[in-house]
């Protein structure tokens, strides 16, 4: 079994840890925070900026995300387990380098997110 057995099954376990071991949720908010970019980003373009998606109420995110019919899904979300330092999850791609679009903007955003609540510079993961 060479490379290949896996490029052909799209469904995938992406895990990332910490840098050292560095608590990375803290509280519920982050959580929430990191689950909010999951949903934002499976889609590859929403249409509408993060933090004007951010200011909607929920039924109106919903609709953002499921009328602009143009998107392309990038994964589908099967199960993800989010730990106080690291995270899984178990993506389906949907479209060409999708996971890697999808993980990418995932984590820079939190990271830009949690380096600027936490006032902190640097790498996150």
């Amino acid at each position: 079994m060479g490379k290949d057995f896996f490029v052909d099954l799209p469904i995938y376990h992406v895990l990332n840890k910490s840098i050292a071991g560095y608590q990375i949720f803290n509280n519920e908010e982050e959580f929430c925070r990191f689950k909010e970019l999951m949903i934002y980003y499976f889609l590859d373009d929403s249409g509408v900026s993060y933090s004007k998606y951010l200011e909607q109420p929920k039924e109106i995110k919903t609709g953002i995300l499921n009328t602009n019919k143009k998107n392309q899904v990038l994964v589908n979300i099967i199960a993800y387990c989010l730990m106080p330092t690291h995270f899984h999850m178990i993506l389906e791609e949907k479209s060409e380098a999708g996971i890697s679009k999808f993980t990418n903007r995932v984590l820079s955003g939190y990271s830009h997110y949690f380096n600027n609540v936490h006032q902190r510079r640097g790498p996150l993961w």
